[in-house]
């Protein structure tokens, strides 16, 4: 009975934790331009704020998919101007992390002088 009870607190002892908290990385992510893409990350931590390492499944939310579409694998696609939030939620916990996300989509055409021809009237 002894070395059964030393040999789990040694689990414990060893990391044997459960997630507490997922951040989303990188808060904002900014993406310019229509059809920009970016990739998010879910980093999860402990109790004690330890990052976990292991592999966790995460599932990725978007309301508004009118400025952005969200992928499982978090990545992110730009549609129009705005700005929204992205929900993380490490599957099978009710533990969320919320994101950013601004998306710059230029009305306007830039040029430069150096580009331009002018031809020269006869």
């Amino acid at each position: 009975m002894r070395t059964t009870t030393i040999a789990l607190l040694a689990l414990i002892a060893l990391g044997c934790t459960s997630p507490a908290k997922v951040e989303v990385r990188p808060d904002p992510l900014v993406l310019v331009g229509a059809g920009a893409k970016g990739k998010l990350e879910a980093v999860i931590f402990d109790e004690e704020g330890k990052q976990l390492t292991e592999g966790y499944d995460v599932t990725w939310l978007c309301l508004d998919n009118k400025t952005v579409k969200v992928q499982q694998d978090g990545t992110v696609e730009a549609m129009s101007t705005g700005k929204t939030l992205v929900d993380v939620e490490i599957v099978g916990t009710e533990i969320h992390g919320v994101g950013n996300i601004q998306v710059k989509i230029p009305s306007w055409v830039e040029t430069s002088h150096e580009e331009l021809v002018i031809p020269r009237g006869a």
